[in-house]
């Protein structure tokens, strides 16, 4: 990119120089055609005097050779400058030549240059729209990363509450249970000792118990000791 700006700035400064080098050349072109129009001008009053057999008073039959001389000194001066103009008409054509040349590649740069413009234009535009719909799939997944994790906190929040609500029903039934063993062992221990108590009576009057008594009271007794086994 430097590397070509480098270019384009050197061509034109050089077409910059061209320019002037050939307003110049065109201007010394001109004041080159004045002076041949003087000398010309300057040729033809002799030419005419020469021509002119009355000649002036004040002027000598000895000045013919000096205006031959000066209208040859004309002629001279007047052809070199004709060449002058020929040589310079020449670099002139030469120079609008090469300027023409400088003007078609610097438009050819300016076009190339602005196409590049668009096709830099383009891509930039290209890459704002894909910009565009990336950040807004961005956003819908945010908005629903975020939903998803609202609905997670209420979950939470929901099971929490629920265990909470288990772990009180199983402490109040633990309570109940424990109070209804409770319960049951002391009326066991009131039907054995009523048992017991019997037993004591019959005991003391000599009568002997049924063999399916005995075996109810063996029973009873085997379960108080495992109700008192698991408190």
């Amino acid at each position: 990119a430097n590397n070509e700006r480098e270019q384009k700035e050197k061509a034109f400064q050089e077409n910059t120089a061209l320019g002037t080098e050939v307003f110049n050349l065109r201007r010394s072109l001109q004041e080159y055609q004045l002076e041949v129009n003087r000398l010309q001008k300057q040729k033809d009053e002799l030419c005419a005097q020469i021509r002119d057999l009355s000649l002036p008073v004040d002027l000598a039959s000895d000045s013919i050779p000096d205006l031959k001389k000066q209208l040859r000194l004309l002629e001279s001066q007047a052809s070199e400058r004709a060449e002058e103009i020929t040589s310079l008409s020449a670099k002139v054509q030469q120079q609008q030549q090469v300027h023409m040349r400088f003007e078609i590649e610097m438009e050819r740069m300016k076009q190339i240059h602005q196409k590049e413009l668009e096709d830099k234009e383009e891509e930039l535009e290209d890459v704002h729209k894909s910009s565009q719909r990336r950040l807004r799939q961005l956003e819908m997944q945010l908005e629903q990363e975020y939903e998803e994790k609202q609905m997670v906190i209420h979950e939470k929040h929901d099971l929490e509450g629920l265990i909470a609500t288990l772990c009180d029903q199983v402490g109040h039934r633990d309570f109940d249970v424990e109070k209804k063993l409770r319960r049951d062992l002391k009326r066991t221990h009131a039907l054995l000792a009523d048992a017991q108590l019997l037993l004591a009576t019959i005991d003391s009057s000599g009568q002997n118990l049924p063999n399916g008594s005995k075996d109810q009271l063996e029973r009873l007794h085997c379960q108080l000791e495992e109700s008192e086994a698991r408190q």
